[in-house]
């Protein structure tokens, strides 16, 4: 799953940890500054959410987050 949100591309790459079976939500979030293309890389809580599709907007969430505390 990917967003853009205010310019930045939230993309998600949210884990399944085989031994407890829950997902941690992952993003990578990019943006352009002055011609650069620039990144920055969340994880969220270990073992967080029980499904991916709950990881995804979990996740999703945290990059919106993010893009607003810039």
């Amino acid at each position: 799953m990917e967003e853009i949100y205010k310019g930045h591309r939230i993309q998600d790459s949210s884990t399944l940890n085989p031994d407890s079976q829950r997902w941690t939500p992952k993003i990578t979030i990019s943006w352009d500054e002055h011609g650069t293309k620039k990144f920055h890389g969340i994880d969220g809580p270990i073992d967080h959410c029980a499904t991916k599709g709950d990881a995804e907007i979990y996740a999703i969430q945290m990059g919106k987050k993010w893009v607003d505390g810039r």
